[in-house]
């Protein structure tokens, strides 16, 4: 690459490695407010319970006035587990929860959805096995009185929809909430496992030596010491001459590109990028026919 060079400073660096766990065929973890303990060893999902299978429908007869709004029972298909007895004793009960949690498994940096159910009782509770069959499973039905449904996108907005059947109520939007105020979005604080409603802005949950506000700003995983912010250069193969330049990013937010000829002359701006998504790629021309690229969040 004629000599141009990739330089990583502390804080100021390029591009991401940043990767979740995902469990195999687990699609979902699911939650009864701590009062049930599962198996799930996922480090953002311990002790919740793995789904394999999720079903659910809801609809309304929108031609007839005066109809209500329906919501079926939510079908779950796990494998027996340590929960298993704590569920089976729910639905013979008929134990009512006051809520119930499931995160869907979307795979590595990928935006993720949950659904909250309130008012819930465990309807129905089926156990089989087979010869044929790996490990038992356990079919578990869940009926409530009320929904939230939401998508967390590259933003950290909470994109949702909520609704209440008793009241025949709901309500929907887009909002970047911050319980706490510590500068971080509560959805980002769920996504990675941090105490939504305490101020750990300056916490270190993975003990990298950056701050868990650091990491957010910096569009790093704060439960992984290996996910750093750092970034790749290489050719640009459709236009000679240039370079690619690649960053792990926060969307919205704002880095700046610099370079140097050398370490010992300044470092001058070349651009400034609002990033859109969790990475960004700028295509650059070479400043000179040697350097150094640094890229920095701006302050």
């Amino acid at each position: 690459m004629s000599g141009l060079r990739l330089v990583l400073f502390a804080i100021t660096a390029l591009a991401c490695l940043c990767r979740g766990q995902v469990h195999g065929d687990t699609l979902a973890w699911l939650d009864f407010d701590g009062k049930i303990q599962g198996d799930a060893t996922d480090s953002k999902h311990a002790d919740w319970i793995e789904i394999e299978s999720f079903g659910f429908n809801a609809g309304r007869a929108g031609s007839v006035e005066g109809e209500t709004g329906y919501l079926s029972k939510l079908s779950l298909i796990k494998a027996l587990d340590q929960s298993s007895p704590m569920l089976f004793e729910g639905a013979v009960t008929g134990e009512t929860y006051d809520e119930v949690t499931i995160d869907f498994n979307s795979g590595p940096d990928v935006a993720r959805v949950r659904i909250e159910l309130g008012k819930v009782i465990i309807s129905s509770l089926s156990m089989n096995a087979s010869t044929t069959a790996l490990s038992p499973t356990e079919t578990l039905d869940l009926n409530f009185t009320t929904i939230r449904f939401t998508y967390y996108t590259a933003k950290s907005n909470e994109i949702y929809a909520s609704y209440d059947s008793e009241t025949d109520t709901g309500s929907s939007g887009e909002q970047l909430k911050d319980t706490d105020s510590d500068g971080m979005p509560d959805s980002w604080e769920l996504l990675y496992g941090l105490s939504v409603g305490v101020n750990d802005a300056a916490s270190d949950l993975d003990g990298d030596g950056l701050s868990n506000l650091d990491e957010y700003e910096l569009g790093t995983d704060p439960s992984s010491g290996s996910s750093f912010f750092q970034a790749v250069l290489k050719a640009d193969p459709s236009i000679p001459g240039n370079y690619l330049l690649s960053w792990n990013s926060v969307a919205g937010k704002t880095y700046v590109i610099e370079w140097s000829p050398d370490l010992k002359t300044a470092f001058t701006t070349i651009r400034i990028v609002t990033a859109t998504d969790t990475t960004t790629v700028e295509s650059i021309t070479g400043a000179g026919s040697i350097g150094f690229y640094r890229v920095r969040p701006e302050s």
